[in-house]
């Protein structure tokens, strides 16, 4: 099935809920095979949820029931009102009044049925109608709601609605399925109307070239050709980003070789503001169509005279590209990540790892998806600040697998200039985490390796992995795993009682406590690989401390923000209750600890 929808991209571009999806399966399983354009499959979809589920799947048969043509003539006249009042819901007594007038039309000797019978057989053996509350009733799918509408239009010769009301976003899937619904030469009248109705409207004029995608028995070859003219001379004049990815999506669809001239020559031309567009849109032409463009990406990444913000889109479009890179590739990158400019390197630096050279950079990967961040009310050690226990998405990221050592912050002093605001950062042995840094020597650090600092979701799901585990390793304790004070303390011999005296007393070397990053790798390593996420030192995180639920986007992530920021994972001078990943505490950015250190990042948030 999945081999069959990847053949069908217009049905691969609605694929994306799981109602659809499970509408695909149902048509799938029935007939190996699917239609080619929309109207096609929801018409397959409605058969089998109308009729075909309850016989072929259920094995019922309804008494008192009307034949699904009948159904489907109440569900195309509840549709189309609910489009032409711009309805998404309906009252139960309204619906019964709207299905009444209909009922005629149903009964026969052996179907006699009232409205309310009938909105109940629907609602409950077929689910295109939900009650979304007691006696509030709602199409199950937009997509059903926008086949039914436009099957009344077509069955009612109401094709000059959709002309109408071209330019409107409710009426845009509608339009699509009607194509698909009417004679071939209606079809063809539509679209040429819609080109020719399009004048200023980028709306209408994308509907136009979607519809060329839609299954419909007429000569296209024209139409394509009128339509990618129009399209394209619409894309130069827009000065709206999101007017640009509609009339380039139609243009995608309409005609994909004039998309790719287009794309090529706005690349090549002189229109700084059309390039950054151009730019941002080649991913969307998906590995194979995007494959064509890298060398004129690689270009652009060692251009020295083209802008900064190309020069980071041009990476960022071949990473999300995915094109195999060669040796030019890698060459540019490496260029790119070698440059003053932070944006530059950043952008390459992620290109770096997701083209698969992470390990490279130190780094582990961990892949996008949910996690449990904080603590349940059940968790007797938890603070109040780790509650309530809730569920984060976050996209794929890159983070270190130790935390920054002496000898690479000691390199980033000498190379960058920087200003350290305390030499004891500088000082101990070169393997240990690095101490005495504040969150702004650690930010621009991380900078430096086109980096930055983790949020403190990222840390915490770092830590913890998804399954909301205690500790790195899971939930039982375990004092060999970490360097926390359980580890000073158990029974390992006077010899470390006798360190740890010394470190107390101040007659050891500067790290005092702290162990060789790794030292207790991989025993106590995260799910994802990551070592001394708790224990040896705090960590700075990105984030302002504030309190749960975590959101990316509520200021927490605001550099200029003044307040604490958040620190994780303990040290070696804490307790295991301050030692589990979702403990948390914030410091004042400019606070400079013997037991503070950080990890870096790569993260497209």
């Amino acid at each position: 099935m999945w081999q069959a929808l990847r053949k069908k991209e217009t049905l691969f571009h609605i694929a994306r809920t799981p109602l659809i999806l499970s509408l695909i399966t149902l048509v799938y399983k029935r007939s190996t095979d699917l239609p080619e354009g929309r109207a096609e499959l929801y018409k397959a979809c409605l058969d089998v949820l109308l009729e075909k589920w309850d016989k072929e799947v259920h094995r019922l048969s309804i008494p008192n029931s009307p034949s699904p043509k009948g159904k489907m003539l109440v569900l195309q006249e509840i549709a189309f009102y609910f489009l032409s009042h711009g309805l998404l819901q309906m009252e139960r007594g309204e619906l019964e009044n709207l299905v009444t007038p209909l009922l005629p039309k149903l009964q026969d000797d052996k179907v006699r049925i009232t409205a309310g019978d009938l909105i109940d057989q629907i609602h409950e053996r077929s689910g295109v109608l939900t009650e979304k509350r007691i006696g509030v009733f709602e199409f199950a799918h937009r997509a059903l709601h926008d086949y039914l509408a436009a099957a009344y239009i077509a069955e009612n010769g109401l094709e000059h609605l959709l002309l109408e009301h071209a330019a409107e976003e409710a009426w845009r899937e509608v339009i699509l399925i009607a194509v698909g619904l009417v004679k071939p030469d209606k079809a063809a009248e539509l679209i040429g109307a819609l080109l020719e109705a399009s004048g200023e409207n980028p709306a209408s004029l994308a509907v136009a070239g979607w519809s060329l995608g839609e299954d419909i028995q007429v000569d296209k070859k024209a139409l394509r050709s009128q339509a990618a003219e129009k399209l394209c001379q619409a894309l130069a004049r827009t000065e709206d980003v999101s007017d640009f990815r509609l009339l380039t999506d139609a243009l995608q669809t309409a005609s994909p070789e004039s998309l790719r001239t287009w794309l090529q020559e706005v690349l090549a031309g002189r229109d700084a503001t059309l390039r950054r567009r151009a730019l941002g849109f080649l991913p969307q032409l998906g590995a194979e169509e995007g494959r064509r463009f890298v060398p004129m990406l690689t270009q652009f990444i060692g251009d020295a005279h083209l802008e900064i913000q190309a020069r980071s889109l041009a990476v960022i479009a071949l990473a999300q590209i995915q094109a195999e890179p060669d040796a030019a590739v890698w060459q540019a990158l490496t260029q790119a990540r070698q440059q003053d400019d932070e944006r530059l390197k950043a952008a390459a630096t992620w290109a770096w790892c997701e083209l698969g050279r992470f390990e490279q950079l130190g780094l582990v990967k961990v892949p996008a998806g949910e996690f449990l961040m904080g603590s349940s009310e059940e968790d007797k050690e938890a603070y109040d600040d780790e509650k309530p226990q809730h569920t984060l998405y976050l996209p794929t990221y890159y983070i270190a697998k130790y935390p920054v050592t002496v000898d690479e912050y000691r390199l980033f002093v000498q190379e960058s200039k920087y200003k350290t605001s305390d030499n004891n950062s500088l000082e101990g042995a070169g393997n240990h985490p690095v101490r005495y840094v504040t969150w702004h020597a650690s930010l621009a650090f991380a900078r430096w390796r086109g980096m930055i600092l983790p949020s403190e979701a990222e840390w915490e799901k770092a830590a913890r992995g998804t399954d909301g585990r205690t500790y790195p390793w899971g939930n039982d304790w375990r004092p060999a795993h970490a360097n926390t004070e359980e580890y000073w303390n158990a029974p390992r011999g006077w010899w470390a009682r006798l360190r740890r005296r010394s470190v107390e007393s101040g007659t050891t070397p500067v790290e005092s406590g702290t162990t060789p990053v790794g030292a207790f790798s991989p025993l106590g390593d995260s799910p994802y690989g990551c070592a001394d996420m708790i224990g040896n030192v705090w960590e700075w995180c990105h984030s302002l401390y504030k309190p749960y639920p975590y959101k990316a986007d509520g200021g927490r992530e605001d550099e200029t923000a003044s307040g604490d920021r958040v620190v994780r994972g303990g040290s070696c001078f804490n307790f295991r209750r301050y030692a589990r990943c979702a403990s948390r505490s914030g410091y004042a950015p400019g606070v400079l600890s013997g037991n503070q250190g950080f990890r870096v990042v790569v993260s497209p948030i």
